[in-house]
């Protein structure tokens, strides 16, 4: 029950990323007509102010999963 409900969750997780990303090509594609320094900095951005967030929800998930183990024993 657990890996079901683990493994639910990592999809879950992950396709949310996938779609961030595709997101985050397809801005990219669009502004790659425009000059290189406001791609650079465009895309110097997005990575600091997106990979934090993933850190972050990284642990928060493992937390979660911890607590909610515990709680179910």
């Amino acid at each position: 029950m657990i890996k079901r409900n683990l493994r639910g969750f990592v999809n879950a997780y992950f396709r949310t990323l996938s779609i961030i990303f595709f997101l985050l090509f397809v801005i990219y594609s669009i502004l790659s007509i425009g000059s290189e320094d406001y791609l650079r900095s465009l895309t110097s951005l997005i990575s600091y102010s997106i990979l934090p967030v993933v850190l972050g929800n990284t642990i928060v998930a493992i937390v979660y999963f911890y607590i909610k183990q515990k709680s179910i024993k």
